[in-house]
């Protein structure tokens, strides 16, 4: 018997692979086991506690360095031999040392554990609190999240003459919202109740769902969604009385604890999501669904197809304007023109690295992009702020152009310099809310972006798929190092639709639709001032209700992509 040299459970003799931890232990008939997901299909006792498979989406690197002077050893007998050796073995032998040099590099590239596929229970609640001597008012709006396809626009592919359906990555089951004690069922059929046809609860507050309007005006603002389905509800926050217990995140560690408060509202959404990848890549594990119908360089097409795709429609609505999301007075948070140099001077570097042949070719600069700010040893690397630096940083989303500056950004701020630099060369992007997790023990809110990349006419037409509808629609992660990858652990709460104007009228609104409060009025009214004597704070916190139900695991790994040689 032998034993794991990961996690020290015991082995058998001819073991492959570590059937408690599933790492592979011996040679490459091992890998196989493990692609085909044969491993950790019974415990083994005294296996030691790792961070393989508990740890989902932790990253972790490998150990190094314990046995670096026998390495070294090894190493100088390795080029001692290989001098010896003739020309027809060193060639063999080099091309055997560059697939060697590939392994080593996926090896010790950071690493991530998702669910293959989980069922759970998410609540956003929102807690508040009214210090002062009068009551205080809120109105709020939450998005009421909708099921998520691989294929958002048109009915799917049609491959060979044959429609192939689309993959379902989030199903909603139910949502409901939890106020006064009392529980209020959602439609998802989209249905619309306007504010004058509001359920009451007993203690007065009112839920309901409007139509979306992102134009409304000021004076009736209150009364409609202005992103998308929300659901808005219109509650008093009595002072000084503490009788609920909420849900507070601390700010330097994200750890959530139970305080007192005067009221919450808990919004309830019940869902299955699973691992989802747009990425065609032997990079992308065999146990993730739609990597046979994803893009890669050689699929890719070039800028000019973009138009040609669904109609026109990503490009026509997300490309009025290399502007976009004006946050008040010309303030942009995505810019790809000359006024923001540094967005210029990001693409020229992403343009100057691409091979010659790969200049036009829209996968190839996506995905240099995505490495240039994600990669640590790139020099257009954008570092995620400490927990001291995010308390101090607070306050709306920088620019990209200020994100790109500083070499320095959160989730929404990193989107935005990713998106500004796609704004550069003309391709579609857009904005996806909602929350992220490791473990499903602690959520945080999370933002990142949505990106068309068609493919080309030449793989299109060998595979008789019609032009209009070769292209792909899937998620960029630059803070997480997700490439075109959905995984359970990110819940999709919002995803952007554009207004009839070229500002992103709708993000604005998904932003501000939480932060109204005010004065007691027969009707709801967002406002930016509290009623004299009152002071009534909010804070807004996600976590998960029971226990989620995960089905397998896969392993993700980051090293940036090699495209060829630069021809700067």
């Amino acid at each position: 018997m032998g034993t794991c040299p990961f996690c020290l459970a015991p082995t058998l003799e001819g073991d492959t692979i570590c059937f408690s931890c599933g790492r592979v232990i011996s040679g490459a008939s091992g890998m196989e086991s493990r692609e085909r997901g044969e491993f950790q299909r019974t415990s083994t006792t005294g296996a030691s506690r790792g961070l393989a498979p508990r740890q989902m989406s932790k990253p972790r690197m490998r150990r190094r360095g314990k046995k670096s002077s026998k390495l070294y050893q090894i190493m100088t007998i390795s080029i001692i031999a290989f001098a010896m050796t003739s020309a027809d073995a060193k060639e063999f032998l080099m091309g055997q040392w560059a697939e060697f040099q590939d392994a080593i590099g996926d090896a010790m590239g950071p690493q991530f554990d998702y669910p293959r596929e989980a069922e759970y229970t998410l609540v956003r609640s929102v807690s508040l609190w009214n210090n002062g001597s009068v009551n205080a008012e809120l109105v709020e709006a939450v998005a009421i999240p909708q099921d998520v396809y691989d294929y958002e626009l048109g009915s799917g592919l049609s491959v060979n003459g044959e429609l192939r359906e689309k993959a379902l990555i989030q199903e909603i089951k139910s949502v409901r919202v939890l106020i006064d004690g009392e529980s209020i069922n959602v439609p998802l059929n989209g249905a619309t109740i306007s504010y004058e046809n509001a359920q009451t609860t007993a203690k007065g507050s009112k839920i309901w769902w409007p139509q979306t309007d992102p134009d409304a005006s000021s004076s009736d603002e209150n009364k409609v969604c202005l992103h998308g389905p929300c659901v808005r509800f219109n509650t008093i926050i009595e002072p000084g009385q503490q009788t609920s217990t909420c849900k507070f995140t601390d700010a330097m560690t994200g750890v959530a604890r139970d305080t007192m408060c005067h009221k919450r509202v808990d919004f309830v959404v019940t869902m299955k999501s699973k691992s989802y990848t747009w990425w065609n890549s032997a990079t992308v594990s065999s146990l993730v669904e739609g990597k046979q119908w994803g893009v890669n360089v050689e699929k890719s097409g070039t800028f000019a197809d973009i138009p040609n795709r669904e109609s026109g429609i990503r490009s026509n609505t997300f490309l009025q304007s290399q502007k976009w999301y004006d946050r008040g007075g010309n303030d942009y948070a995505i810019d790809g023109t000359g006024a923001a140099p540094h967005v210029i001077q990001a693409s020229s570097n992403v343009m100057a690295n691409l091979p010659a042949d790969k200049k036009e070719n829209v996968y190839a600069y996506a995905r240099a992009a995505f490495d240039y700010m994600a990669d640590s040893s790139s020099p257009g690397f954008v570092r995620y702020p400490s927990a001291q630096e995010l308390v101090t940083m607070g306050g709306t989303p920088r620019s990209g152009q200020q994100c790109l500056a500083d070499g320095i950004g959160d989730c929404d701020e990193q989107s935005n310099a990713y998106m500004s630099i796609m704004r550069v060369k003309n391709i579609p992007t857009w904005y996806a809310f909602g929350a992220l997790t490791g473990t499903f023990e602690r959520w945080e809110g999370h933002g990142w972006a949505y990106i068309m990349i068609p493919m080309s006419e030449e793989y299109c037409n060998s595979v008789s798929i019609p032009i209009n509808s070769c292209y792909i629609e899937g998620p960029v992660d630059v803070v997480n190092r997700k490439w075109l990858t959905h995984t359970p652990t990110e819940y999709i709460d919002w995803i952007e639709e554009a207004g009839t104007g070229n500002k992103g009228e709708r993000v604005n609104g998904y932003y501000t639709v939480g932060q109204g409060c005010g004065t007691i009025n027969s009707e709801p009214k967002l406002c930016t001032e509290q009623s004299p004597g009152s002071e009534l704070n909010r804070q807004r916190n996600f976590f998960t209700e029971g226990s989620p139900v995960i089905s397998g695991t896969w392993t993700s790994k980051y090293n940036s992509e090699d495209l060829g040689a630069s021809s700067a």
